[in-house]
């Protein structure tokens, strides 16, 4: 199943295996959770509260200009990423 998805989008200059990876998961979760609504908005819903309101334009912001050893700023990058390979 995991070829089937294509990916060859996420594969740039600025390649980061990490958030390709999360992206790639999303879009996975994205083939089991297109066929129960209620599912999705509740994970979309629970990933989302991981991100303590900051949108994907703030989280962007702040993984460019973080020191990489970040963790938190690590985090909510991955789960980011996941929320839009889901909502792609």
């Amino acid at each position: 199943m995991l070829f089937e998805i294509s990916y060859e989008d996420l594969i740039t200059d600025q390649f980061d295996e990490h958030q390709v990876a999360a992206r790639i998961l999303g879009r996975q979760m994205q083939v089991i959770l297109n066929d129960n609504e209620m599912l999705r908005s509740k994970i979309l819903r629970i990933l989302a509260s991981r991100l303590n309101n900051f949108t994907s334009q703030e989280i962007d912001s702040m993984y460019n200009s973080a020191d990489k050893s970040d963790t938190q700023i690590i985090r909510y990058k991955s789960v980011d990423e996941v929320i839009k390979g889901i909502e792609e």
